[in-house]
């Protein structure tokens, strides 16, 4: 299965999660995820799990839905409804 991933900041607990999707499920993850505020108690997390993953940040919306698209999941995991270029991606993912 091909997960796209469209998450807010990462957490150890998210990362955690995703890393069992792959490892235990071999699921292939494409993971965008939002940078972490500065006072976040970590750095970065290792991500190589991932098949791909990337920092959201108002320089690479452009290019999201195209990654997105060109990953062809199967589905793709929200973080919720508070980011609105991620709805439009699923919006349009959707009708894909």
């Amino acid at each position: 299965m091909r997960i796209a991933i469209l998450w807010s900041a990462l957490a150890s607990y998210s990362v955690a999660f995703f890393n069992q999707l792959a490892v235990t499920e071999g699921a292939k993850l494409l993971l965008i995820y939002r940078k972490p505020d500065s006072d976040a108690p970590f750095d970065r997390f290792d991500l190589s799990f991932c098949e791909e993953s990337a920092e959201d940040s108002p320089e690479s919306r452009e290019t999201l839905e195209a990654r997105v698209r060109e990953f062809s999941p199967d589905c793709i995991l929200m973080s919720g409804w508070a980011h609105p270029h991620f709805m439009r991606i699923a919006r349009k993912m959707r009708r894909a």
